[in-house]
């Protein structure tokens, strides 16, 4: 099968594990389809798992042989500390998500300047700073570790990076922009929570939404060279 043919198919698999997912996520959140409230924990873990790690394997196949393939080692730890953060493991979780911003923005920053769409980009990457920032002093308000407050910002910053490059903007940096919502809203809902977490659903919406996006516009970048 053509390599890019395979990598698209396995985007198309992933998308519609990760769709299904949020009616989960949803119910979990208290927001409807209770039949799926109570699924068993290794399966919700397993199905989490399996929606993000096609966008991997995606993501692998569509950049190989490419400048951009360092990409997918992003893509990887996301995948590793997703399954920390659903094993409780969130301090652990938010150091590998962290590595993997840092691996995706020196990655960024090495790719040529936009030279066009400069205005959305700015503004895209002004946007998402102050978001991060906004989310930093919410969490410190609220009493939370200053070291987990500051998980967003390397998200919001390889979104900056990713919108100065070539890469397609409605896509890489777009899709990176929507990736760091979750990491605010999973900031701020695990300081604000004492019981179970109500915000899942988006958290879910914005982590995987922000992904296929980004994987998707990574797939297009590599085909363009």
């Amino acid at each position: 099968m053509d390599q890019n043919l395979a990598a698209r198919n396995l985007w198309l698999l992933g998308l519609v594990l990760g769709t299904g997912y949020w009616f989960g996520a949803a119910a979990r959140s208290g927001l409807g389809f209770t039949f799926l409230a109570d699924l068993p924990g290794a399966l919700v873990v397993s199905w989490k798992c399996a929606a993000t790690g096609a966008l991997v394997l995606s993501t692998f196949l569509a950049t190989r042989g490419t400048r951009l393939q360092r990409l997918a080692v992003t893509f990887a730890l996301i995948w590793f500390a997703d399954l920390m953060l659903a094993l409780g493991q969130a301090i652990a979780s938010g150091v590998v998500f962290t590595a993997a911003h840092v691996v995706a923005a020196s990655t960024f920053a090495k790719l040529d300047l936009r030279q066009h769409a400069k205005g959305p980009a700015l503004a895209l990457a002004a946007l998402v700073l102050c978001l991060a920032l906004a989310s930093l002093v919410t969490v410190l308000q609220l009493g939370g570790s200053p070291l987990f407050a500051i998980f967003p910002l390397f998200s919001a910053i390889a979104t900056a990076l990713a919108a100065r490059s070539t890469l397609p903007l409605a896509l890489v940096a777009l899709g990176y922009g929507i990736f760091f919502l979750s990491d605010a809203v999973v900031v701020v809902d695990m300081t604000a929570s004492t019981g179970p977490r109500s915000w899942g659903w988006l958290s879910w919406l914005t982590y995987f939404g922000g992904l296929a996006l980004l994987a998707r516009g990574l797939a297009v970048g590599a085909e363009r060279g």
